[in-house]
């Protein structure tokens, strides 16, 4: 019985860290931004990772091939259409232009397989519920939806405005969950005497009530406290 558990623990193990070095190699990518060979190849690679993770020791070696073999091949497939541009097309599609002028194009979306349902949908997902407001839609090979609004339904920016807005400070994380990354602080060009200060304008009393903080360079800190509410009703339970 021992044998055997620890037999499915090392298969179990073995999986994941084949998985793991694959997934490094083939690169982190969003659902959003495969197309669906690589969909595919990730649910596939995925089946055989777990038919492995229960294989007995001496099975491995086929399930094991096997995932290198798929992840061989998105990555083989990503190398070349990079370098051609007509199989990239081929294997990615091609980008659609389903709205133009302000008019819908009823042929491009039967080429690009949408129904108008998902495109209001995906326009509303956006901001634009109403379409009258859009330009341009363009249907990505990746399925989403592109859309250049009219140049009066746009967002006034500070440039429209004539304002010279200040440049803004990529914040980092000091303090989370009660534990310092003096690192960071460091890296910003403060001190632990600096901490203690802006904390203390905080009312922070001790570090580990805070759940998060931040600063920048400019020394601004936000701070998070953690929640000591333990509300009985969820607002999203509906």
């Amino acid at each position: 019985m021992i044998t055997e558990v620890l037999e499915s623990i090392l298969t179990a193990v073995i999986s994941v860290i084949v998985m793991f070095i694959l997934t490094k190699l083939i690169g982190n990518r969003a659902i959003s931004q495969m197309n669906m060979f690589d969909y595919i190849n990730s649910i596939t690679i995925g089946s055989i990772a777990s038919e492995l993770a229960v294989s007995e020791p001496g099975d491995i070696i086929q399930p094991l091939v096997a995932m290198i073999v798929y992840a061989g091949a998105v990555i083989m497939l990503a190398i070349v259409t990079e370098k051609s541009l007509k199989l990239r097309r081929f294997v990615e599609g091609r980008s659609v232009l389903l709205m133009e002028n302000g008019k819908l194009i009823d042929r491009n979306f039967r080429k690009a397989k949408i129904d108008v349902n998902e495109f209001l949908m995906q326009c509303r997902l956006q901001g634009y519920f109403d379409i009258s407001e859009i330009e341009t839609a363009i249907g990505e090979s990746n399925g989403r939806i592109s859309i250049l609004p009219y140049a009066s339904k746009k967002p006034p920016t500070a440039d429209d405005l004539n304002i010279v807005p200040q440049k803004e400070s990529l914040f980092s994380n000091i303090i989370i969950d009660g534990k310092i990354l003096w690192g960071n602080i460091k890296r910003l060009g403060f001190n632990e005497q600096w901490l203690e200060t802006k904390l203390k304008q905080n009312k922070i009393k001790d570090i580990k009530d805070v759940f998060l903080c931040t600063a920048d360079r400019n020394g601004e800190l936000f701070v998070f406290q953690k929640s000591r509410r333990h509300d009985k009703d969820d607002k999203f339970d509906i």
